[in-house]
């Protein structure tokens, strides 16, 4: 059966006129008895019956009326849900995230998706940018939002989405946390440091030495940014985090050596070869929009 042919029967049936249900759907009454006469063509017996200027339905056609009206709003709802997978309104997202994205980005991304797209619903999981990348390789992820690495282009599809600057921080009241800081005042102290091999912290290590410093000494490694700032908050380590990871948690000062400012572009990762779906461009797009005013 025709959906259009069962929605102009509905529209009769509720008029009782066909000259009043044909002006309700903007057709003619001659083509919405055509439409009537090939429905009941199709269920071999009569619809409509004359009842005094209008119609009546037959038992047959009392029959058709229900399921028709189930037919037809049943199509229209999957017409709705799959426009609104096709806007990215609707779907599921399995999204990785490092920690300090997470912090600033997420909380914005669920307030909008919320607000914009309720019928999408979204996984996250947290981690640092390897094991993210190893998420997405095993298929265990859509999308990840993690610092960029030069060889990303290998094996992944990436947008960069902000730029980011890292800092060397210490807890406040610290010795180093003053005016006048000399890079090898940093060899009295160790470090707490992203567990895991990380640009960053590569960065970091190369820096150190090439400014004609000892090796830094790594104390305590954590793969949390949580525990990271806690630990630095009450003892004298040093870290290397984000100046935006400043602005939450506990209190922590950035050490103040030019020096040692590492700038990173923060990106979307996705598996280079696999379409994204349009649930996932909706959110990297609403990411990249976040960036932007974060």
């Amino acid at each position: 059966m025709d959906t259009r042919d069962l929605r102009y029967f509905i529209a009769a049936a509720e008029s009782g006129h066909l000259h009043q249900a044909a002006e309700r759907i903007g057709r003619s009454q001659p083509a919405l008895s055509k439409c009537i006469r090939r429905l009941e063509a199709e269920v071999g017996a009569r619809l409509f019956e004359p009842s005094g200027r209008g119609i009546k339905l037959t038992d047959v056609g009392h029959a058709l009326l229900g399921r028709a009206r189930l037919l037809v709003q049943g199509m229209q709802d999957t017409v709705r849900e799959m426009t609104d997978l096709a806007q990215g309104i609707a779907g599921h997202v399995r999204l990785g995230s490092g920690p300090t994205t997470a912090e600033w980005l997420l909380p914005g991304l669920c307030r909008r998706l919320l607000r914009e797209s309720p019928g999408l619903t979204l996984e996250v999981k947290t981690g640092l940018g390897d094991v993210l990348r190893q998420g997405l390789r095993e298929g265990r992820l859509d999308l990840a939002i993690t610092p960029l690495a030069p060889d990303d282009a290998v094996e992944f599809n990436s947008v960069a989405i902000a730029g980011d600057t890292m800092v060397a921080a210490v807890r406040p009241g610290h010795p180093l946390d003053r005016e006048g800081v000399l890079p090898e005042d940093l060899d009295r102290y160790a470090w707490l440091l992203p567990a895991g091999r990380l640009a960053s912290t590569d960065w970091l290590m190369q820096r150190v030495r090439a400014l004609g410093l000892g090796k830094p000494r790594v104390q305590v490694e954590a793969d949390t940014v949580i525990m990271l700032r806690r630990v630095v908050s009450e003892t004298d380590l040093l870290t290397f985090l984000s100046r935006r990871d400043l602005l939450h948690g506990p209190a922590l000062r950035e050490v103040m050596l030019p020096d040692l400012t590492y700038h990173r572009s923060i990106g979307a990762l996705s598996v280079r070869g696999r379409h994204p779906s349009p649930a996932m461009a909706r959110v990297a797009a609403l990411l990249e929009e976040l960036a932007e005013v974060g």
